[in-house]
């Protein structure tokens, strides 16, 4: 049975959702594989908050915040992405 971690110390479990039109053309600048283009800031679906947690969001709805603050962990098999409150930067 699969189940989302609990996040302590002010942070979320987001669901990230993926990134609508990613411009992939082609460049004659070679980048290292590992490069990633993300956007600056992106949208999750909120899958669990910790009990202190102060920012006014409920389970199942969608945030908007700034991707380099994602923090993903694994648990057993299962990757997580937390995010800490101050970093939401509004529920869309």
């Amino acid at each position: 049975m699969d189940r989302t971690p609990k996040p302590c110390n002010r942070h979320l479990v987001v669901d990230p959702l993926d990134p609508e039109n990613q411009d992939k053309e082609a460049s004659a600048i070679l980048l290292p594989e590992e490069y990633s283009n993300l956007p600056i800031y992106g949208q999750g679906r909120v899958l669990a908050q910790s009990a202190d947690c102060t920012v006014d969001v409920i389970v199942g709805e969608i945030v908007v915040y700034q991707n380099s603050m994602l923090e993903e962990i694994d648990v057993g098999t299962k990757k997580y992405n937390l995010i800490l409150e101050n970093y939401i930067l509004c529920v869309a």
